[in-house]
């Protein structure tokens, strides 16, 4: 059992994020997120007094850069959901994301290089925190039922969504975007690790990613010879993926507890099921399926 003891300290590991970045005492009351998003305009006004920046809606922040007509977008969907996690981590929250957002505002100055493009696993879910003409400026696709592929710019401490208006100056195909972002993901991936403990495998790359591997192929049984039965992936949140094998019950049956107890409020919630291989390319099995 330690190895599903190990699985669920992963999985809630994101409760921890409020001592690591530095608790500040309880504020009175949770903030809904338009105050949140208020705050956090103000501590990016204070850090870039130079820059125009105005709150756009309870959920978006918009930077106007210098010789960029377009503004950049900061959504706090995701910052506000940790701090719901643990509202005494308010301040902790806001100068974390204040420090990675302005590293990528900065790096965004300069001229994009096509081999930071990245292509990020996201849940459908993702869409509902967007209205109409950003989801229309953003590049994306659908992967699985549940399942899609942003197209990020990657940068040191974080990334950006590629917008439609780039996509098109750089003179790229959809199809060749996609290949562009896995070959850039391969060389990436280069440094994976895989970490194994009675059939189960961990990837280890970089925080981000790992839930992107599966759109490289093809994948071999071999790689994970202590699998039984069919490769079965399970990433419930970005950053964790696990492989092990369909005929090990007691993972199944860790992974869909977990999803059933706490998908719904898991800041960064990916697959609320499990990819299986079938020896040619990935198919998603849902939650109902995944159970039998």
């Amino acid at each position: 059992m330690r190895n599903i003891r190990r699985l669920a300290a992963f999985l809630v590991s994101i409760l921890m994020m409020g001592s690591c970045l530095g608790a500040s005492a309880q504020e009175e009351g949770p903030l809904d997120q338009g105050e949140f998003t208020q705050r956090f305009c103000l501590l990016l006004q204070e850090a870039m007094p130079d820059i125009p920046v105005t709150q756009a809606n309870d959920e978006r922040i918009e930077v106007y850069l210098h010789g960029q007509e377009d503004p950049r977008q900061v959504w706090t969907n995701n910052m506000y959901g940790l701090y719901l996690r643990d509202p005494s981590a308010l301040q902790g929250i806001l100068a974390h994301y204040k420090d990675t957002v302005i590293d990528i505002l900065q790096a965004s100055k300069d001229t994009p290089d096509v081999r930071n493009i990245m292509p990020v696993i996201r849940s459908k879910g993702y869409l509902e925190s967007f209205d109409e003409e950003t989801l229309q400026s953003m590049v994306f696709e659908e992967w699985m039922p549940s399942l899609l592929i942003f197209y990020v710019w990657d940068f040191p401490k974080g990334v950006r969504n590629m917008n439609a208006s780039e996509l098109e100056s750089l003179g790229l195909e959809r199809d060749a975007l996609r290949e562009l972002a896995c070959q850039n993901l391969a060389r990436l991936a280069q440094g994976l690790r895989w970490t194994e403990e009675d059939g189960r495998y961990w990837a280890e790359l970089d925080g981000m990613y790992e839930t992107s591997l599966p759109l490289l192929s093809p994948w071999r049984k071999e790689t994970f010879p202590a699998a039984k039965g069919d490769l079965m992936v399970a990433m419930p949140e970005r950053g964790f993926l696990m492989v092990f094998g369909s005929e090990d019950t007691e993972t199944i049956a860790a992974v869909l507890a977990y999803l059933l107890e706490a998908y719904e409020t898991t800041p960064y919630a990916l697959l609320n099921g499990l990819l299986r291989w079938d020896g040619e390319a990935f198919g998603e099995v849902s939650f109902v399926e995944a159970g039998k």
